[in-house]
């Protein structure tokens, strides 16, 4: 009997150090994701609370509540981290689904956009938030780049016209002086697409040309 009593104290002597481990480890973790999800975390505080008392626990040797403590802890952090994750995910497809729909209105492709688009909804449907912000991600750059491409496009139409009409005054033996700067002007506008502008430049361009017009006739 004493020596069965020798082992079972070992033994609890064992589980309680098995105990401490785990709960201080668990304590640790959950330490490392609140600091990881701080900018996150609307209730730091509490949960900073919620952990000290989960450490109280693991002193006065409560190993049950501790670690019960620390898993509750763990579990709403994560739950944060996902809320945040598809708040993210959503918000990408937002921003992807409107610019898609401007670059459809405009006539422009958007095919392989909206199947990047799909594929990044059916990531986050099925809660795959790493590859649901990958997907979503590369949606809105591919969303961007499309609708870029097609304001430029319209851009640098609107510079053929400024070019047209300093080609037609060209061609009536007009000064060129002032139109061949607004076409250079308006060639500086094309890479970043700035339609307004060129459309300013253009209504210059127009009454330029008609005053030079005016001005030649008058000699």
């Amino acid at each position: 009997i004493p020596l069965l009593k020798e082992v079972y104290e070992s033994l609890l002597s064992k589980i309680g150090l098995w105990q401490r481990d785990e709960c201080k480890a668990a304590i640790e973790e959950a330490q490392t994701r609140l600091e990881e999800c701080e900018d996150i975390m609307e209730d730091r505080s509490m949960m900073v609370s919620r952990l000290d008392r989960a450490r109280q626990h693991l002193e006065a040797e409560e190993f049950d509540l501790s670690l019960e403590l620390s898993h509750e802890i763990l579990k709403e952090i994560e739950g944060t981290r996902v809320e945040q994750w598809e708040n993210e995910i959503r918000e990408l497809l937002r921003s992807s689904d409107k610019l898609i729909k401007e670059t459809q209105e405009m006539g422009g492709d958007t095919a392989r956009v909206e199947a990047i688009y799909y594929k990044a909804t059916y990531y986050l449907e099925k809660r795959d938030h790493e590859n649901g912000k990958k997907y979503a991600s590369m949606a809105l750059d591919r969303a961007m780049k499309g609708r870029m491409a097609l304001d430029t496009s319209a851009a640098a139409v609107l510079v053929d016209e400024i070019r047209a009409i300093r080609d037609e005054a060209e061609s009536k033996d007009i000064e060129t002086d002032v139109l061949d700067r607004l076409v250079s002007e308006a060639e500086g506008h094309v890479e970043e697409a700035r339609q307004e502008e060129i459309t300013v430049l253009l209504a210059r361009a127009r009454e330029e040309s008609r005053k030079a017009e005016v001005s030649a006739l008058l000699r």
